[in-house]
């Protein structure tokens, strides 16, 4: 019965394990070539955000990992872009988003995005953080050096069935400094205490009886006060 319990409960936190590990993002790396799932204020392809490969800046390391990753304000057209995409959540639950910021620019300027996690109305700012950062390539030169990537997080609690995550190009300007972005993901940042609670609660009640059952059938059927009058 010992190990009964201690498997039910590892199985149990086990599951919410797993629960809080799944990527509510669909997409996120962006490895399909195109912006399946993701919602956009332009009409692809646009040099206001494009997926590029390794193909089309070659040696440049602006490809975080994989093939693909996202490039804004290419071929220093203005910053204007922005990326959505709505994913379902519980109410009062917390969530983290992660994904990594890269910047390729010349030294006198800095690629900037802002990040937002919309509420259920599409409109409330559950969390917001702007990410900037100064290039390092020399100014009107031939680029020298990689593009520089960093992971991020922003952490929110969702007050409605859908959330939002929304990336927004504010590089100013945007010549010769570009934003990027790649491996986006969002997951369930901590098990719900509650939902533990009451399985594990259920485990605890269960095992007693299970106890007796099997006490009930190692004595024939027989109540143990029975199996002694005998």
């Amino acid at each position: 019965m010992r190990y009964f319990l201690a498997l039910s409960l590892s199985l149990l936190f086990g599951a919410f394990a797993d629960k809080a590990q799944a990527d509510l993002i669909v997409n996120g790396d962006f490895e399909t070539g195109n912006y399946t799932s993701w919602s956009t204020n332009f009409i692809p392809p646009n040099s206001a955000a494009l997926i590029i490969s390794e193909s089309d800046f070659p040696n440049q390391g602006r490809i975080r990992t994989g093939i693909h990753s996202v490039d804004f304000s290419v071929y220093d057209v203005p910053a204007t872009a922005i990326l959505s995409q709505t994913f379902a959540t519980q109410p009062g639950a917390r969530y983290t988003a992660t994904f990594d910021f890269g910047t390729y620019a010349w030294r006198d300027r800095s690629p900037s995005l802002v990040i937002q996690v919309l509420g259920g109305d599409g409109m409330s700012v559950l969390a917001s953080e702007t990410l900037s950062r100064p290039g390092i390539n020399p100014v009107n030169s031939p680029p020298v050096t990689l593009a520089e990537w960093s992971s991020e997080s922003l952490t929110f609690i969702a007050d409605g069935t859908s959330s939002t995550l929304r990336f927004r190009d504010t590089t100013s300007p945007s010549f010769a400094s570009d934003a990027l972005l790649d491996n986006v993901s969002v997951s369930n940042a901590v098990p719900e205490p509650a939902s533990i609670l009451i399985a594990g609660l259920g485990i605890l009640v269960v095992a007693p009886a299970l106890r007796r059952r099997s006490r009930w059938a190692c004595n024939g059927g027989k109540s143990q006060a029975s199996t002694v009058l005998a």
